[in-house]
C-alpha cells in the first residue's frame, strides 16, 4: 500500500498557503531498505567491506589464540587471582 504525506508549504506557486502530498521513502521505510542492500553499491565497496571483515576476524582469532597461549603458559592460581574463577573451572577450561 502506497502511504502518501502531507508537508505544509508556507508558499507554493500561487501565493497561498497549501498542503501537497509527496511520497517519502525516509517516512516510508524504503530509504532504510535502499541503504541495506547491496544491489547498488559497487564490487570495490563490497570488496572492501569483505576485506575489512575478514581482517576483523582474523584478528580476533588471532587474539583468542594469544589468550589461549597465554594460559597454557600461566599457573591455575594465577589465573583464579586474575579472573575470580575457582581453580577447578579454570583445570576444566584447560583441558
Amino acid at each position: 500500500m502506497l502511504q502518501m504525506f502531507v508537508r505544509r508549504c508556507s508558499v507554493c506557486r500561487a501565493g497561498k498557503t497549501a498542503n501537497h502530498t509527496y511520497y517519502s521513502f525516509f517516512e516510508s521505510g524504503l530509504l532504510k531498505e535502499l541503504e541495506a542492500s547491496t544491489k547498488f553499491v559497487p564490487d570495490y565497496k563490497l570488496k572492501e567491506r569483505m576485506r575489512k571483515q575478514i581482517e576483523e576476524e582474523v584478528q580476533q582469532k588471532n587474539r583468542q589464540e594469544e589468550k589461549r597461549a597465554m594460559a597454557k603458559i600461566m599457573k591455575v592460581k594465577e589465573i583464579a587471582e586474575l579472573t575470580g574463577l575457582s581453580k577447578l573451572i579454570i583445570q576444566h577450561i584447560k583441558i
